[in-house]
């Protein structure tokens, strides 16, 4: 599901309006944003969009990344800069050797760096983290447009942060109970309690790259 399809789906099902030109195409062109009966959920709806996003996040629901890591310098340092996406914390580094992985022992050197224990040089090194998902807002679903000409649509399919249709439901039921608190608490709290059982039924995503052989460090002679 795209950005702009879930927060249009969370504004139409707190409203309950029948209102024929409340349709996607006239909300991302933010036809109604000084529209009094939509105006302050549009207003409000990403804070709780993002909270239930980083919730699920914070509990482990949505898959985790995997991406190549640049050489260790002479010291086993690497530096995590050029990485694609932003770090919310590290679950593996792994060598990747003809189809086979082994996981290597690491340490967090100060910010945006790890320290990699006995490197081993011309090796495959990958990195298995959480990402760091960014707040979302109106920004990045809206057309901009130039007098009649429509240039370009901003959005985002959610997809590509590792968030599926299914916890898009749910996500959408989660932002329901915050944007009703203010208007029917006890609804509000209906929503609310349901969406937390919904992300307790998502698996709690673990790594595929487990542990596979123990290496002897020390023995007694």
């Amino acid at each position: 599901m795209k950005l702009s399809e879930l927060v249009f789906e969370t504004v139409k099902n707190v409203k309950y309006l029948e209102e024929p030109n409340f349709n996607y195409d006239s909300f991302i062109r933010g036809e109604f944003d000084n529209d009094p009966d939509y105006a302050n959920s549009i207003n409000n709806v990403f804070a709780p969009l993002n909270e239930a996003i980083h919730r699920l996040s914070d509990r482990h629901k949505i898959k985790n990344r995997i991406e190549p890591l640049t050489c260790p310098d002479a010291n086993g340092i690497v530096d995590l800069g050029p990485l694609s996406y932003d770090i919310k914390s590290i679950v593996n580094v792994f060598i990747l050797h003809r189809g086979n992985y082994s996981r290597v022992s690491f340490r967090e050197f100060g910010k945006d760096k790890i320290l990699i224990l006995n490197f081993v040089n011309n090796e495959n090194y990958f990195i298995e983290f959480v990402q760091d998902i960014r707040n979302f807002n109106k920004n990045d679903i809206y057309f901009y447009e130039i007098d009649t000409e429509v240039l370009e649509q901003n959005d985002i399919d959610l997809k590509t942060y590792g968030i599926s249709d299914t916890m898009c439901s749910y996500i959408i039921e989660y932002c329901q109970g915050k944007l009703l608190e203010p208007i029917a608490p006890e609804l509000a709290n209906m929503h609310l309690t349901r969406s937390e059982q919904y992300f307790d039924d998502l698996d709690e995503q673990q790594t595929s790259f487990t542990q596979q052989t123990i290496t002897r460090k020390y023995r007694l002679e």
